[in-house]
């Protein structure tokens, strides 16, 4: 009879320590899942940071891009020569610069090529348009298409 209750007290033992193994391995699978989850967050947080700075940067890059682009479309028009055969006309070229805004080519996309002619003249007698301090930025402007229409 002892032996049988020994048998029993030891087997509720086992079945206890059995529980409290459980128990703690829930435990620390629960703690593992929230590591894991804000692990997750943080990981999310970034990644949203990041996608936040580059839609910021591609936006500079736009913003920078058109303002210098307007600011070539100023320097040409002051050179633009045209007579009153070409008002209400219009020229789209194309303007391939070096890294340090010389004009390696211009050509035309569509328009009047009397107004187109009048347009890569005015190109070409512009030394070197302004470049950005911005890599990203003169990439972009080292190969830009504007449009040209005499003034009404």
């Amino acid at each position: 009879m002892a032996e049988k209750k020994k048998a029993e007290e030891a087997k509720r033992k086992a079945e206890a320590q059995q529980r409290e193994a459980e128990k703690k391995a829930a435990e620390a699978k629960r703690r593992q899942q929230e590591q894991e989850a804000a692990l997750n967050e943080l990981f999310s947080d970034l990644a949203s940071d990041s996608v936040q700075r580059s839609g910021a940067k591609a936006q500079f890059i736009d913003d920078e891009a058109n303002r210098l682009g307007s600011i070539y479309e100023q320097m040409i028009q002051r050179n633009l020569i045209y007579d009153d055969s070409m008002r209400g006309k219009e020229c789209r070229v194309n303007i391939r610069l070096t890294g340090t805004g010389v004009v390696l080519d211009v050509s035309q996309i569509s328009g009047d090529a009397s107004v187109c002619r009048a347009t890569k003249a005015a190109v070409l007698k512009v030394p070197a348009f302004p470049m950005s301090d911005d890599p990203d930025v003169n990439k972009k402007l080292r190969d830009i298409n504007l449009t040209f229409a005499p003034a009404k």
